[in-house]
Parts: C-alpha cells; structure tokens; sequence
C-alpha cells in the first residue's frame, strides 16, 4: 500500500494548494460544527429559564449557513483536485502502456487493460477525493466533539468509548474482507472486459462458425463470475453497516440512561445532555462515515497496487546516450554484425549470427520459411526488440546511441495485418504526418496502387474505412498502411508481407514504383513470392534464424540452392492455377 501510495503523491503535490485550502475549509467546518451543539444546549437551559432564544436560534442558523457554505468549498476543493489527479494519472497510465514491451501486451487481454484505466483509476480518484474528505473530516470532528463532550462531562464521555473497541475489530475485519472482495471482483470485471471485446472483434467468425449459441454459454458464466464477486462484495458491505449501527445504536441508549440519571442527581443540566447529545451525534456520523472511508481506502489500495505494477514494470527499449542526432541528419546506411535473438529465457535462437549492410537507397528482399525469423529480424532493425548479442549500426553509430524519437520518425513500418482506426481513409493515411500536403497524400496512394479503387469508394479519401477497416478488403487495408508509411517520408522502410493480400501483378507494380520513390532511402521487405523478390538489389534467404543464401536474384537462380527451390516451386504453381 505504502509503496503504491507513491505513484499518487506527486500528483497530489502538483494541487497542494487546493488540497490544503480544502483541509483548512475542512477544518473551519469541524469547529462550525461543534459551535451548534454548544448554542443548542445553552439555547435549551435558556428556554428552560424562561429566556428569550432568539439570539440562539439566529446562531443556529448562521452556523448552519457557514458550514454548508465550508462544506461545498472543501468539497470542490478535494473532489476537484481528485478528478484533475485522476485526469493525469490517466493520462500518464495510458502513456506507460505505449512504451511497454510487445511481450506485456501478449500476457495480458486488452478487456484487463481497459478496466485498469477505467475503474481502478476511478476508484483511486475515490480514494483521493471523497474517501480523504470523509477521513479528515471524521478525524477533524470526532477530536473536536470529544473535547467538548469530555468538557461537559468527562464520566459520561468516558461510557461512550466502551464499544470503541469492538467497532475497531469491525472495521479492521471487515476492511480486510472489502479489500479482498474489490480486487476480486476488478479481476472479473477485467476477465468480462477482456471476453466482450475479443468476442466483438472475432464475431464474424464465431457466426461463420456458427458458435453464437456455444460463446453465449460462455458469455453466461463469465458474466455469473463477476456477479458473484459483486454480490460477495455486497454482502461484506451488507453485514458491516447493520453491526455498526447496532453498535452505535447501543452507545445512544446507554448515554441517555446514564445522563438522564445524571440531571435526577442534579450533576447535569437538561441543556447540557442535549449538547452532549448533539455532540454524539456529530461523532456517530463521523464513524460510520468512517467505515464508508474505509471502503474507499480499501478499494483505492486495491486499484493502486495494479496501477503500481504497471508502472514498475521495466521498459526494455530506452534511450540510451546519445550523440546529437536530428531526423535530418539521418541516411539510412544500416548494418548489423552478427546479431543474435534468442527465446526468452532460454538460448535457443530466433536469430542467430545475421548480418548485413545497406546502404542508402538499396532494397533487400528477405524470404523464407514460416518461422524462419523474419519478421523478427525488421522489429531488430526498428528497435522495436534489443539484440541479445552483436551490433546494429545505422548511418555508423550504434542504434542505441540514436534517440528513440528520431529513430521512430526515420522508419516507415507496414505489416501483413495492418490496424486502420476508425475513421476515413484520408485519416488512416495521414496517422504518422498529420500535416502532410493533398499533393502528397494522393502520390502515396498512386505509389501504392490506391487511385482507382479511391476513385470507386463512396466518399473517396474520405469514406470511412469502419472498425479495423472492416469496411475495406485486405488488399485494400494493406494498401492503405503502406500508403501510411510513404506519408512519413521514411529514411528505413520495413514492409513485412504487407503486400500478401494482393495478387503477384500489383505487388510487382507496387515495387517497381517504390524503387522510384525510395531511390535514396533504404528498403527491407518480407515476401513470400519469389516472383517478386527478384526487384530487390539483394534477396537474403532465411531459415530457422540463419541467412543460409544471399545474393542477386540471377546469382541465387544459378547457384540453385534454396531460393532456386523456392523460385521452381512457385512457378510450377503458378503454371498449374494458370491452367486451370
């Protein structure tokens, strides 16, 4: 608890003046407060004397005015400063999340993800705000209403501590129970989370499968779950307020006896009970609001140690030193010296001694087997994972030593299974350069075999492509991402089978029109088509993370190795889909 309390505090101190205007307008309450018990007593011996209670009764409702006044700023002071911690924390959560490891994202569903930055933050801003309201308010008025009721009578103040520990014994058991109820129940709102939107993304598939009836089954004993672990949190909650007020309940009739005995001895006056009274009755809410804080507390400690995880969880690719290094300066000369990749936690390798140099303007072709490490070995060259041995140069230097920044902005990255947001194609196109020219949004979409089909679409560049780009074919959604890429005007160009939707004729086109357009930046390219390899300047042929052939695509075909295997076999399919 203490060691996730850290990740709040600076924000907390970031907004210390309104945290602690809102204290103070807290504390000014707490002694309005206790101000109307004591003008109800001497108000009620007044009129037992047969004396005018105007004044008292004016007090009253000064008092009464003041307080409500104190209470609505403390109120948007605490809760205000909560919902601004909580807008940051959010902010920065989502941030941290950007720079994890692919690894964190394969762990974990996306439906966890969602709910961390939903209801645990929410319940931190809770715990923030109304739940540290709550808890200086009843710390702050308790201590002032026993100090008037122990100056009326310290004998009758004295019988009221007798349940005191028996509600602690309640509060700290039931506390306990309320922690462990809320952190199961964000674990099965995580679970519910994470069924609905993988099932909502695949639902096409469930139907042409025809599961629906099979994943409502299922739908219904992940939803029981969590309801089960709501309803566990209910009956905690269910049972600690009745033995609270059971408890106070007992303190009020045991001080009405004791203090009505008293007035017969003549030891009290009836004015002083009422203030005693209306003293306890300050107190008594302060307790049960207690335990309501106590929930907060509880549920926030819960929601924090998941968030605190999240943030120590380590970044694997960080900046490292570095030279001065500005995108401009950057050509794209790329080498690596006998880099490896291994399984984690093993040393079995997914890449093992590769490498190659690049110069600027040259494009390689990479080819092989399922499994073989190719598209690893593009995520090496983005730095999107770390060699476990060997070295990455880019322009000379160690790709370490270039800021991410500037490296993220030099490479242009499109895959087999590119992700289109939901919006226009104009708007996925323009997702890495806001800024860029209609001149040059219309060249990429040339370059990548685009035109024709924007000009038969709805609403051309501005028809909106759907959830994921459902609304568009897979050809169309690889186009449209690798349209994206050129937009960014990239130094390295990664294209990792991003061309396999489409048939042999239009990524043939594609390549000959990106030889053009990338005469002086640097290309790697996945492909399973040998057909379309034999562009590249060299074809580097991979299997079981070794480059077994290197070479032009003539060279390769006269040594007949594997790549002449490859070539032979496609084009006898070739040949075979031809005929048919």
């Amino acid at each position: 608890m203490l060691s996730a309390l850290r990740i709040v505090i600076p924000y907390m101190l970031r907004r210390r003046w309104r945290y602690t205007a809102g204290l103070a307008a807290l504390l000014a309450r707490a002694l309005l407060a206790v101000g109307i018990p004591f003008a109800l007593g001497m108000g009620v011996d007044a009129l037992a004397a047969g004396e005018p209670v105007r004044d008292y009764a004016a007090a009253l409702v000064g008092l009464a005015v003041a307080k409500a006044i104190l209470q609505y700023l403390s109120q948007q002071l605490l809760v205000g400063a909560a919902r601004d911690v909580e807008e940051d924390l959010r902010e920065d959560l989502f941030a941290r999340l950007t720079q994890l490891p692919q690894r964190f994202y394969a762990e974990r569903p996306v439906g966890e993800l969602l709910s961390l930055a939903v209801n645990d933050i929410v319940a931190v801003r809770m715990l923030l705000g109304p739940g540290l309201l709550q808890f200086v308010e009843a710390l702050f008025v308790g201590t002032l209403a026993l100090g008037l009721m122990s100056a009326v009578d310290w004998r009758l103040t004295l019988l009221i501590f007798l349940p005191i520990p028996f509600i602690s014994l309640t509060v700290n058991y039931y506390g306990k129970r309320t922690q462990e109820s809320f952190t199961a129940l964000q674990q099965r709102l995580a679970a519910l989370s994470a069924f609905l939107e993988e099932r909502f993304s695949g639902l096409r598939t469930l139907r042409a499968y025809t599961r629906a009836e099979a994943e409502r089954e299922r739908f219904r004993q992940v939803n029981e779950g969590y309801f089960d672990a709501a309803l566990a949190l209910i009956r905690v909650w269910r049972r600690f307020y009745p033995q609270l007020e059971l408890l106070t309940g007992l303190t009020w009739a045991a001080t009405l006896g004791y203090g009505g005995w008293r007035i017969l001895e003549g030891a009290m006056t009836v004015g002083d009970l009422t203030l005693f009274l209306a003293s306890l009755a300050l107190l008594t809410w302060p307790v049960i609001g207690l335990g309501w804080a106590l929930n907060l507390v509880e549920r926030g400690a819960a929601s924090l140690e998941r968030i605190h995880q999240i943030f120590r969880t380590p970044l694997q690719i960080v900046d490292g030193p570095h030279t001065d290094y500005s995108i401009d300066g950057v050509r794209g000369d790329l080498e690596l010296e006998e880099a490896a990749v291994y399984f984690p936690g093993t040393e079995e390798p997914i890449l093992d001694h590769i490498s190659l140099h690049a110069a600027s303007g040259v494009m390689i072709a990479i080819v092989g087997p399922v499994g073989a490490g190719k598209t690893t070995l593009l995520n090496l060259v983005a730095r999107r994972i770390e060699p476990a041995r060997g070295r990455i140069l880019l322009d000379g230097a160690e790709l370490r030593s270039v800021p991410l920044a500037v490296l993220r902005a030099s490479v242009g990255f499109a895959v087999q299974e590119p992700f289109l947001f939901d919006g226009t194609v104009r708007e996925n196109m323009l997702l890495g350069r806001p800024d860029a020219e209609a001149w040059e949004v219309d060249e990429a979409a040339r370059i990548a075999q685009l035109t024709g089909e924007i000009a038969d679409l709805p609403e051309g560049l501005d028809t909106p492509v759907g959830e994921q780009g459902a609304a568009l074919s897979g050809g169309q959604r690889q186009r449209v991402a690798l349209a994206r890429a050129l937009l960014r005007e990239p130094r390295l160009l990664l294209l990792d089978d991003s061309l396999s939707s489409v048939d042999l004729e239009t990524e043939v086109a594609i390549l000959e029109r990106l030889r053009l357009y990338l005469r002086n930046r640097t290309t790697l390219y996945v492909t399973h088509r040998a057909a379309a390899a034999q562009l590249a300047d060299e074809i580097l042929v991979l299997e079981r993370g070794q480059v077994v052939e290197r070479g032009s695509h003539r060279d390769l075909l006269a040594a007949q190795g594997r790549y002449y295997d490859i070539y032979q076999r496609q084009m006898l399919e070739e040949e075979l889909i031809h005929d048919e």
